[in-house]
Protein backbone atom coordinates (compact mmCIF):
# COMPACT_ATOMS: atom_id res chain seq x y z
CA UNK A 1 0.00 0.00 0.00
CA UNK A 2 1.78 3.20 -1.15
CA UNK A 3 0.31 5.41 1.59
CA UNK A 4 1.48 3.24 4.49
CA UNK A 5 4.28 1.16 2.85
CA UNK A 6 2.54 -1.95 4.14
CA UNK A 7 2.84 -5.20 2.19
CA UNK A 8 -0.59 -5.89 0.75
CA UNK A 9 0.20 -9.13 -1.09
CA UNK A 10 3.13 -11.15 -2.45
CA UNK A 11 3.05 -12.57 -5.97
CA UNK A 12 5.47 -15.49 -6.29
CA UNK A 13 4.11 -17.96 -8.87
CA UNK A 14 5.85 -21.18 -9.86
CA UNK A 15 7.92 -20.86 -13.03
CA UNK A 16 7.49 -24.44 -14.21
CA UNK A 17 4.03 -24.10 -15.72
CA UNK A 18 4.43 -26.33 -18.75
CA UNK A 19 5.50 -25.79 -22.36
CA UNK A 20 3.27 -22.73 -22.87
CA UNK A 21 4.65 -20.73 -19.96
CA UNK A 22 7.62 -21.81 -17.90
CA UNK A 23 10.10 -24.64 -18.37
CA UNK A 24 9.84 -27.52 -20.82
CA UNK A 25 12.53 -30.11 -20.14
CA UNK A 26 13.16 -33.68 -21.18
CA UNK A 27 15.94 -36.08 -20.34
CA UNK A 28 16.91 -39.65 -19.64
CA UNK A 29 17.92 -40.79 -16.15
CA UNK A 30 19.78 -44.08 -15.82
CA UNK A 31 20.45 -45.97 -12.60
CA UNK A 32 22.26 -49.30 -12.62
CA UNK A 33 23.42 -51.51 -9.75
CA UNK A 34 25.49 -54.68 -9.91
CA UNK A 35 26.61 -56.68 -6.87
CA UNK A 36 28.52 -59.94 -6.76
CA UNK A 37 30.56 -62.14 -4.44
CA UNK A 38 34.15 -63.26 -5.03
CA UNK A 39 36.66 -65.23 -2.94
CA UNK A 40 38.26 -61.92 -1.92
CA UNK A 41 35.03 -60.15 -0.93
CA UNK A 42 31.82 -58.59 -2.18
CA UNK A 43 31.80 -55.91 -4.88
CA UNK A 44 29.08 -53.42 -5.76
CA UNK A 45 29.08 -51.07 -8.77
CA UNK A 46 26.58 -48.19 -8.97
CA UNK A 47 25.95 -45.83 -11.86
CA UNK A 48 23.66 -42.79 -11.83
CA UNK A 49 23.60 -40.80 -15.06
CA UNK A 50 21.55 -38.07 -16.67
CA UNK A 51 21.31 -37.24 -20.39
CA UNK A 52 19.63 -33.88 -21.04
CA UNK A 53 17.58 -33.86 -24.24
CA UNK A 54 15.79 -30.54 -23.88
CA UNK A 55 15.68 -27.55 -21.57
CA UNK A 56 13.54 -24.76 -23.02
CA UNK A 57 12.08 -21.76 -21.23
CA UNK A 58 9.17 -19.58 -22.20
CA UNK A 59 9.15 -16.14 -20.60
CA UNK A 60 6.69 -13.29 -21.01
CA UNK A 61 7.79 -9.71 -20.44
CA UNK A 62 5.24 -6.92 -20.08
CA UNK A 63 6.92 -3.55 -20.66
CA UNK A 64 5.08 -0.57 -19.23
CA UNK A 65 2.71 0.80 -21.82
CA UNK A 66 3.59 -1.86 -24.38
CA UNK A 67 2.44 -5.22 -25.62
CA UNK A 68 3.62 -8.41 -23.86
CA UNK A 69 6.78 -9.87 -25.37
CA UNK A 70 7.31 -13.61 -25.43
CA UNK A 71 10.85 -14.95 -25.34
CA UNK A 72 11.60 -18.63 -25.97
CA UNK A 73 15.08 -19.91 -25.18
CA UNK A 74 17.03 -23.17 -25.39
CA UNK A 75 19.71 -24.18 -22.96
CA UNK A 76 21.14 -27.66 -23.55
CA UNK A 77 24.93 -27.65 -23.51
CA UNK A 78 25.41 -24.02 -22.49
CA UNK A 79 26.07 -21.89 -19.43
CA UNK A 80 24.15 -18.63 -19.00
CA UNK A 81 24.15 -16.97 -15.60
CA UNK A 82 21.61 -14.21 -16.22
CA UNK A 83 21.23 -13.84 -19.99
CA UNK A 84 19.43 -16.21 -22.34
CA UNK A 85 17.45 -18.96 -20.71
CA UNK A 86 19.76 -21.51 -19.04
CA UNK A 87 20.15 -19.57 -15.79
CA UNK A 88 22.90 -21.98 -14.79
CA UNK A 89 24.90 -24.93 -16.03
CA UNK A 90 23.08 -27.29 -18.46
CA UNK A 91 25.59 -29.95 -19.60
CA UNK A 92 24.38 -32.53 -22.07
CA UNK A 93 25.22 -35.34 -19.66
CA UNK A 94 26.73 -36.06 -16.27
CA UNK A 95 27.19 -39.16 -14.13
CA UNK A 96 28.35 -40.59 -10.80
CA UNK A 97 30.05 -43.98 -10.76
CA UNK A 98 31.09 -45.71 -7.56
CA UNK A 99 32.54 -49.08 -6.64
CA UNK A 100 32.36 -50.58 -3.14
CA UNK A 101 34.26 -53.56 -1.76
CA UNK A 102 33.79 -55.38 1.53
CA UNK A 103 35.46 -58.43 3.06
CA UNK A 104 34.95 -59.46 6.67
CA UNK A 105 35.85 -56.38 8.76
CA UNK A 106 37.38 -54.40 5.90
CA UNK A 107 35.81 -52.12 3.32
CA UNK A 108 36.89 -49.68 0.62
CA UNK A 109 35.36 -47.68 -2.16
CA UNK A 110 35.80 -45.08 -4.84
CA UNK A 111 33.47 -42.57 -6.46
CA UNK A 112 33.93 -40.77 -9.79
CA UNK A 113 31.91 -37.66 -10.72
CA UNK A 114 31.78 -36.42 -14.31
CA UNK A 115 30.28 -33.21 -15.70
CA UNK A 116 30.33 -32.76 -19.47
CA UNK A 117 31.59 -29.66 -21.25
CA UNK A 118 29.38 -26.66 -22.07
CA UNK A 119 29.63 -23.48 -24.12
CA UNK A 120 29.67 -20.00 -22.64
CA UNK A 121 29.19 -16.97 -24.83
CA UNK A 122 30.11 -13.32 -24.95
CA UNK A 123 27.38 -11.21 -23.41
CA UNK A 124 26.19 -14.18 -21.34
CA UNK A 125 23.77 -15.16 -24.14
CA UNK A 126 24.22 -18.31 -26.25
CA UNK A 127 20.84 -18.34 -27.99
CA UNK A 128 22.34 -17.69 -31.42
CA UNK A 129 24.08 -21.08 -31.19
CA UNK A 130 20.65 -22.70 -31.56
CA UNK A 131 19.67 -20.62 -34.62
CA UNK A 132 21.02 -21.98 -37.91
CA UNK A 133 20.34 -18.64 -39.62
CA UNK A 134 22.17 -16.51 -37.05
CA UNK A 135 25.86 -15.81 -36.76
CA UNK A 136 27.42 -17.61 -33.83
CA UNK A 137 28.41 -15.27 -31.01
CA UNK A 138 31.97 -15.34 -29.71
CA UNK A 139 32.06 -18.35 -27.42
CA UNK A 140 34.40 -20.79 -25.73
CA UNK A 141 34.20 -24.39 -24.64
CA UNK A 142 34.29 -25.06 -20.89
CA UNK A 143 36.20 -28.30 -20.37
CA UNK A 144 34.66 -31.44 -18.86
CA UNK A 145 35.28 -31.94 -15.17
CA UNK A 146 36.17 -35.23 -13.45
CA UNK A 147 36.83 -35.78 -9.76
CA UNK A 148 37.44 -38.96 -7.78
CA UNK A 149 37.08 -39.93 -4.11
CA UNK A 150 38.62 -42.83 -2.15
CA UNK A 151 37.95 -44.29 1.29
CA UNK A 152 38.80 -47.31 3.43
CA UNK A 153 37.10 -48.62 6.54
CA UNK A 154 37.52 -51.15 9.34
CA UNK A 155 34.62 -52.52 11.38
CA UNK A 156 34.94 -54.31 14.68
CA UNK A 157 32.32 -55.92 16.86
CA UNK A 158 32.38 -55.08 20.56
CA UNK A 159 29.23 -56.96 21.54
CA UNK A 160 31.19 -59.18 23.92
CA UNK A 161 32.39 -56.04 25.68
CA UNK A 162 28.95 -54.46 25.63
CA UNK A 163 29.96 -51.55 23.38
CA UNK A 164 28.15 -52.61 20.20
CA UNK A 165 29.60 -52.28 16.71
CA UNK A 166 32.18 -49.68 15.75
CA UNK A 167 33.47 -48.53 12.36
CA UNK A 168 36.49 -46.41 11.59
CA UNK A 169 36.75 -44.75 8.16
CA UNK A 170 39.44 -42.65 6.51
CA UNK A 171 39.08 -41.09 3.10
CA UNK A 172 40.04 -38.37 0.69
CA UNK A 173 37.69 -36.50 -1.63
CA UNK A 174 38.87 -35.03 -4.92
CA UNK A 175 42.03 -37.13 -4.82
CA UNK A 176 43.74 -35.34 -7.71
CA UNK A 177 42.82 -31.89 -6.35
CA UNK A 178 40.96 -31.02 -9.56
CA UNK A 179 39.95 -27.34 -9.50
CA UNK A 180 36.57 -26.12 -10.73
CA UNK A 181 36.47 -25.25 -14.41
CA UNK A 182 36.88 -21.58 -15.30
CA UNK A 183 33.56 -20.02 -16.30
CA UNK A 184 34.11 -16.33 -16.98
CA UNK A 185 30.39 -15.53 -16.85
CA UNK A 186 30.03 -17.31 -13.52
CA UNK A 187 28.87 -15.21 -10.59
CA UNK A 188 31.16 -16.89 -8.03
CA UNK A 189 34.95 -16.77 -8.54
CA UNK A 190 34.71 -17.20 -12.32
CA UNK A 191 33.09 -20.61 -11.97
CA UNK A 192 29.82 -22.23 -10.86
CA UNK A 193 29.52 -23.79 -7.38
CA UNK A 194 26.38 -25.79 -8.24
CA UNK A 195 28.31 -27.75 -10.88
CA UNK A 196 31.87 -28.07 -9.55
CA UNK A 197 33.77 -28.92 -6.39
CA UNK A 198 35.19 -25.73 -4.85
CA UNK A 199 36.84 -27.34 -1.81
CA UNK A 200 39.61 -29.18 -3.62
CA UNK A 201 41.33 -32.19 -2.10
CA UNK A 202 40.43 -32.82 1.51
CA UNK A 203 40.92 -35.68 3.94
CA UNK A 204 38.50 -36.87 6.56
CA UNK A 205 38.27 -39.35 9.43
CA UNK A 206 34.97 -40.73 10.68
CA UNK A 207 34.13 -42.95 13.64
CA UNK A 208 30.67 -44.53 13.89
CA UNK A 209 29.36 -46.30 16.96
CA UNK A 210 26.13 -48.29 17.12
CA UNK A 211 24.86 -50.06 20.23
Amino acid sequence: VPETNEIDFIENPLSNLGPDSGIDTQGIDVGARYTYQTPVGAFSHNLDANYLLQFDTQQVFEPEGGEPIEQATQSVGVFEQFGGGAQGMRPRYRFNLNTMWGHEEFGAGTNIRYTHSVNECAGDNCQALFDDDADNPPHRRVSPNVTADLFGSYRFDGQDLGVGQSEFTVGVNNVLNRPPEVVYNGFTSNSHPAAYDFMGRYFYVRFTQSL
